[in-house]
């Protein structure tokens, strides 16, 4: 857990690194896992897209990580249009790329990280 000084001051040079330093490799692994699969080409595009990008979208500023976007969505329409139709995968068929890309960035698991309560 990232620990706040008693003074209240926190290090952001610290929490970047430790963040950066926890989910780069993990989501990383993720991808090359999806990459090793079968994937349509823009698909895979995307990803390998993300993954040369991670450290932008894990800890670049907020302009940054609207450069991204922009970019992204301009590259790759399709992709960015089936992950925002985010539809769940019926039991027993296989994983949706939306699903997929939801799990790269476990947001519900990054807050229970942060947040015991959760």
């Amino acid at each position: 857990m990232i620990q706040i000084n008693q003074d209240r001051r926190v290090n952001l040079d610290d929490i970047t690194a430790e963040h950066l330093a926890y989910y780069q490799s993990r989501i990383e692994k993720k991808i090359d896992t999806y990459l090793a699969g079968r994937l349509p080409r823009e698909q895979r595009a995307f990803l390998r897209d993300v993954r040369t990008k991670l450290r932008t979208i894990l800890i670049g500023s907020p302009e940054e990580l609207e450069r991204f976007s922009e970019e992204t969505e301009r590259k790759y329409p399709a992709v960015v249009a089936q992950i925002r139709q985010a539809k769940k995968s019926k039991k027993g068929s296989a994983v949706s790329f939306s699903e997929k890309v939801q799990k790269l960035f476990n947001y519900e698991a990054f807050k229970k990280r942060y947040d015991p309560s959760q």
